[in-house]
């Protein structure tokens, strides 16, 4: 349904589906150019319309009450950025552990 539903929208939206779902079990999705606050839920749109649970990051702060829980349930995932915390060294642990990622 969910599928359905984000097929219809993006229709609505004036986009248009072409390709297929990726068939390998990790990769990184890429929402581009980023240049306005809409590459975020066209990107969820995207993803629920091709069957991809993703999983993405955002700064911490998007991530206290009351959102931080609908936040985590739509796949995000909080990065501290004002500090080292080797995100990327994360993100390659993650990809080795996890069976399935698309970041």
């Amino acid at each position: 349904m969910k599928k359905r539903l984000a097929q219809w929208l993006l229709r609505q939206l004036g986009w248009r589906l072409e390709g297929s779902r990726p068939t390998y079990d990790h990769y990184v999705l890429i929402a581009a150019p980023h240049t306005s606050n809409w590459d975020f839920p066209l990107m969820l749109l995207f993803a629920a319309a091709f069957d991809i649970k993703v999983t993405w990051m955002a700064k911490h702060s998007l991530f206290y009450p009351p959102m931080g829980w609908i936040m985590r349930a739509m796949g995000g995932m909080p990065i501290i950025r004002h500090r080292n915390s080797n995100v990327v060294s994360s993100m390659v642990a993650a990809f080795d552990t996890v069976p399935h990622l698309v970041l």
